[in-house]
């Protein structure tokens, strides 16, 4: 297979794999896989080469499994292609629906393409909506580890591009427009968390606040170019502006907040500036608000609504009893949990989510596809976690020929879980909210 989370959790987990048996084999793409995990061999061909290059490889060595972290990369798509027709097992690593502390890991695929069992209704009605506190260990991982290991990454993958001349980064962006993007990300947290404060208050000290929420993702994530109608961030925009001048109530206020992990990468008030004008309503102005940075679950508390296109945000506004309406195509997006009406009809009457249904849900969830852990700890603070796989795949490789195909570390989403972890509660915001797994604290 083929990549993993940057850092050395699956050089890790392979040790922990070798020890107990289970021979692991591993292909390296760039100079960045190589500095996490110095073993394996090459492949430097072009991706149309790869194909033939992984069947080769897997008659020769007879995998019982194969391991990737991201679904939805060139190399994984294809790899999940040829992987099938060679009846080989794909086990997906990714970052967890849950977050903090909770990674993915699942069989055949993620998110859309999940085997992700629903609970029956049988279930829902002896649940009683218990347990909507999921807990998993909590560690504070400093921003900076999870930084500097991107930063090796990308550095060495840079360095050995002559090496590697056919590889092509799923996130194609190089490491000075990278280094500036957040350069400029780090000016903007000077004065945003500021600004989105003021704005908070003002909304919130109205009285009654009516207002919803747009959580963006990151403009080249995989599951807005994969799992929904969009191509591009700015065509949703425009979309929920042009529904919410024309059927939101005149009361209603709209609060688009950025992502954080996409603060130096795009700035989007010109389009929204823009948009408003064009939409042509004077009050408007007022009532749309473009926050760079606050804090998600004070936002999502008080919120009448959550737009998205299929952000794992969604699992916590429900988790705070805020109405969900997904514009593209999420896991969670089930009749009974989210809204199942229109975009125009959203803004007058949103719903309510339904806790018992949601606790049920979120208890599946956890048990079927979540693992306590982050990919980015310590290796003594997630041996727990590498038990916990190694149990998994070392049961589907004794079920074979003990072997374990295992691909290189890469960087996408590396530094989401650690960011989330940044922010602490302000002053006013529940304990329980602050501190739960759910709370999502992203900036």
């Amino acid at each position: 297979m083929l990549q993993g989370p940057v850092g050395p959790f699956f050089r890790d987990l392979a040790s922990s794999l070798l020890k107990s048996g289970v021979e692991v084999d591993k292909i390296n793409f760039t100079g960045g896989d190589v500095r996490f995990f110095p073993s394996g061999h090459w492949f430097r061909g072009a991706l149309d080469q790869f194909a033939d290059h992984l069947v080769e490889h897997v008659r020769a060595a007879r995998p019982d499994a194969c391991l990737v972290f991201g679904q939805d990369r060139p190399v994984h798509r294809e790899a999940r292609r040829v992987l099938e027709e060679l009846g080989v097992p794909v086990m997906v690593f990714e970052e967890g629906y849950v977050r903090p502390n909770f990674i993915t890991f699942e069989v055949g695929g993620v998110n859309s393409r999940s085997s992700f069992r629903w609970p029956q209704p049988t279930d829902i009605a002896g649940d009683g909506g218990m347990g909507l506190t999921p807990q998993a260990p909590h560690f504070r991982l400093p921003f900076r580890s999870v930084a500097s290991l991107a930063a090796q990454y990308h550095l060495l993958t840079k360095l050995g591009a002559p090496l590697y001349p056919e590889y092509q980064h799923h996130r194609p962006t190089g490491v000075l427009i990278e280094a500036l993007a957040w350069l400029r990300s780090g000016i903007i947290k000077t004065w945003a968390p500021r600004h989105a404060e003021k704005v908070v208050q003002r909304l919130l000290s109205s009285g009654t606040p009516r207002y919803f929420l747009v959580p963006l993702q990151v403009h080249n994530d995989s599951q807005l170019q994969h799992h929904s109608g969009y191509t591009t961030i700015v065509s949703f925009i425009e979309d929920v502006l042009t529904s919410f001048a024309r059927h939101a109530p005149s009361d209603a206020h709209l609060v688009i907040k950025h992502h954080p992990m996409n603060r130096g990468h795009r700035d989007y008030r010109g389009l929204i500036r823009s948009q408003v004008r064009l939409l042509g309503k004077d009050s408007l102005k007022r009532r749309v608000h473009y926050l760079r940075d606050g804090h998600l679950p004070t936002l999502l508390e008080h919120a009448s609504g959550t737009v998205l296109i299929n952000s794992t945000v969604g699992l916590s506004s429900m988790f705070h009893g805020t109405p969900v309406k997904v514009m593209g195509q999420a896991l969670y997006d089930h009749p009974g949990l989210t809204f199942g009406g229109e975009l125009d009809d959203f803004w007058s009457n949103p719903g309510e989510v339904d806790r018992v249904q949601f606790g049920c849900f979120l208890n599946a969830l956890i048990a079927q596809t979540q693992l306590p852990g982050s990919f980015y700890w310590p290796r003594t603070r997630y041996a727990g976690l590498l038990d916990t796989v190694e149990a998994a795949l070392g049961a589907q490789a004794r079920a074979g020929k003990g072997h374990m195909l295992v691909a290189s570390p890469t960087t996408a989403a590396a530094a989401e879980p650690s960011a989330a972890n940044q922010n602490t509660s302000p002053a006013g915001v529940a304990p329980e909210f602050a501190n739960n797994p759910m709370s999502h604290q992203t900036a």
